[in-house]
């Protein structure tokens, strides 16, 4: 979990090239050293202060206005949509970005798939094949396996002198030049056995009747599991073990270790690369719920002790208010932005958004939207949730929204005093009043 406010997030996506020729056995080689990995840099905040598009405030409910009146509880509220089955046991996830390589290159996939599976040293032939499709290849695999955590960054690619192809991952060029995996093979062994021990322990509690349900358990456990390392020099803070078995890592680590989990459990699940509305590099997710897909955001979701839902099962249009991967869309050539995302599936439902699934999409009445308000923190006090979480209908959202707007707009501290007097009612506990943030479209109490 991060302790202090989520903070503007850096992952680029850099592919760097130096050429340069050697004789080997009167074999001239052309050898590429390449690059693929996330620069994620950070910004100080201090232990109040909020990220962009998110304020923290809060309020205490003795400052509230005296005269209240009791909230009425309706006993269908918050309704539930329909949400899919959980997927059957023996369902399989698909590699997505293979499956939609051309068989050729599916054929390399595989060859170096094996390869990276043995941590094989040395020079992997892969026959014909351009500088251009191994790159997009070697992407495809760091994409479609969070489980692969001892890839390095670096790979080198190189060319026969018959025209064929090679590839390697721990190798010394004639140049000097060197790649290495990560971590040695026996390292790797044990840190695998780490990693399927805590897998299996999860397999006890990662229950749900419903995928969503499921879905959202994987989504809370990562938040609860990581600690966001805003100086990460580690590079297993960019990997699934890093951030389930080190408990840190940045949002790429965020993204493979919830991919991770999803795909053990039979929710096809995939990465994103793309930016932040400071046109930052970031990393997350889009997952698929039946028929439909959705974005989510696990770094931007865990902000503070208790994970929160803003970025969980949203569209395009709701991700693309603070998150941008529409440059990384270019399907008919093989370039740094587009081999990542490409063939993205597009999003339009949001069916299986949290805020419509908890019923807290909250109503454009000045009045019912206070009175549900008071009802969720009601429900809520006394379990072992400590927050509810709100949408605002857009209708009324301000250009910007802040923690002022939301304050005034509802009228919090009338809000908190009518919760109080329905705890207390309830329970004969006084509450104590709440802090509250605040993101694009949302805002969320906490006690």
């Amino acid at each position: 979990m991060r302790k202090i406010s989520r903070i503007a997030l850096v992952l680029s996506l850099i592919l760097s090239c130096s050429a340069c020729t050697s004789t080997i056995e009167e074999i001239t080689t052309t050898e590429y050293i390449t690059t693929s990995y996330s620069d994620e840099s950070q910004i100080a905040l201090g232990e109040t202060s909020a990220p962009a598009g998110q304020n923290p405030g809060s309020l205490d409910s003795s400052s509230a206005a005296q005269n209240v009146t009791s909230i009425h509880i309706d006993a269908t509220f918050p309704p539930k949509l329909a949400q899919p089955d959980l997927p059957n046991s023996d369902s399989q996830t698909v590699d997505w970005y293979y499956s939609h390589l051309d068989t050729s290159l599916q054929e390399i996939y595989q060859t170096i798939e094996e390869a990276i599976l043995e941590m094989r040293s040395g020079r992997i032939q892969v026959g014909n094949c351009t500088q251009e499709d191994l790159n997009l290849i070697y992407v495809s695999i760091l994409r479609d396996h969070p489980e692969y955590f001892w890839l390095s960054s670096e790979y080198i690619i190189g060319k026969n002198a018959d025209g064929t192809a090679y590839v390697a991952f721990d190798y010394t060029t004639s140049g000097n030049g060197q790649v290495h995996y990560l971590v040695t093979t026996s390292q790797r062994d044990q840190m695998r056995q780490e990693l399927d021990q805590l897998l299996t322990e999860l397999d006890q509690k990662a229950k749900g009747s419903t995928a969503y349900e499921l879905e959202l358990f994987l989504h809370d456990f990562v938040c609860e599991t990581t600690e966001y390392n805003y100086g990460a020099t580690n590079a297993l803070d960019f990997t699934a073990y890093g951030a389930l078995i080190r408990g840190s890592a940045v949002c790429e680590g965020y993204a493979r270790a919830f991919q991770l989990l999803c795909n053990r459990y039979g929710l096809n699940c995939i990465p994103i690369v793309g930016r932040d509305e400071n046109l930052q590099g970031h990393m997350w997710n889009m997952v698929q719920l039946g028929s439909q897909w959705y974005h989510v955001d696990t770094t931007w979701d865990d902000l503070g002790e208790q994970p929160l839902h803003t970025y969980f099962n949203l569209n395009d249009d709701m991700i693309l208010r603070d998150h941008d991967f529409r440059n990384n869309l270019i399907e008919s050539q093989y370039t740094v932005a587009s081999m990542d995302n490409f063939h993205r599936p597009f999003s339009t439902s949001l069916d299986q958004c949290y805020f419509y699934q908890m019923g807290v999409a909250l109503s454009k009445e000045l009045e019912e939207a206070q009175n549900q308000i008071a009802y969720m923190i009601a429900n809520s006090y006394g379990s072992s949730v400590r927050q509810v979480e709100f949408l605002i209908p857009e209708s009324v959202l301000p250009t910007h929204l802040d923690s002022d707007w939301v304050l005034d707009y509802y009228d919090l501290s009338y809000v908190f005093q009518l919760a109080g007097e329905n705890i207390y009612a309830q329970t004969g506990e006084t509450f104590p009043g709440a802090s509250y943030g605040s993101s694009e479209w949302s805002f969320w109490v906490s006690w």
